[in-house]
């Protein structure tokens, strides 16, 4: 049988004289359906799975994470300006709400690195807080302090110190760190200094962001 067109397949009688280069001799037979779309089957499946595809994909809508930063502090006018300020200049961030009462930021970042860039401006500014998105945590910068490292005196910069409600949160996020026995604050410098005897630094650093604040040391 060989193959032949239009549906039909051609069968040669070897037994006449002339045989395969004989045309008077061959039979046609018309092909199974089946036979005849098989060749097409695979390209229409290939082209479906495309379309499909491209549909899916023009149906997700654009990434946008909810970000929430719980117990940051917010004590003042001055500080929800500092935090505006602040995730204002971060790229793809957008709806930025400041809640003074709860002590929480929310805004919309458009990936992750943006939700990412968003809490490192806020440390930069010197505010900290526990930042989540999507149920999944968003870390502060590290703390390039070795632990174990002390220190009898203590100056911790870029904290943000806009008021004495400022200066008395600082106070009290140190005031049992180890070996801590005094803390003052600047509020125009944003300098925090920490005097006593063998006071863990990383430890105070660690302390002060979960009073809502950041900073960074310098002894």
């Amino acid at each position: 049988m060989h193959p032949g067109v239009n549906g039909y397949a051609a069968t040669i009688d070897r037994s006449v004289p002339g045989g395969e280069n004989s045309p008077n001799e061959a039979t046609l037979t018309p092909l199974p359906v089946a036979d005849l779309i098989q060749p097409y089957l695979g390209e229409n499946i290939m082209r479906h799975a495309f379309i499909g595809l491209a549909v899916a994909l023009l149906a997700v809508p654009a990434f946008g994470a909810d970000v929430s930063v719980k117990d940051v502090h917010i004590c003042c006018g001055k500080c929800v300006k500092a935090i505006d300020g602040a995730l204002g200049g971060v790229d793809d961030v957008s709806g930025v709400n400041i809640d003074k009462d709860t002590g929480t930021v929310t805004f919309t970042a458009e990936s992750r690195r943006a939700a990412k860039d968003a809490v490192k401006a806020l440390a930069k500014a010197g505010f900290a807080g526990e930042a989540t998105s999507g149920g999944k945590g968003i870390p502060l910068p590290k703390i390039k302090v070795a632990a174990g490292t002390t220190s009898d005196a203590l100056e911790i910069t870029h904290v943000h110190l806009c008021c004495g409600k400022c200066v008395e949160g600082v106070q009290e996020a140190l005031k049992d760190v180890k070996g801590v026995s005094t803390v003052e604050g600047d509020t125009k410098t944003g300098i925090v200094k920490v005097g006593g005897q063998g006071i863990d630094v990383r430890a105070a650093l660690e302390a002060l962001r979960k009073g809502g604040f950041n900073g960074k040391a310098s002894q």
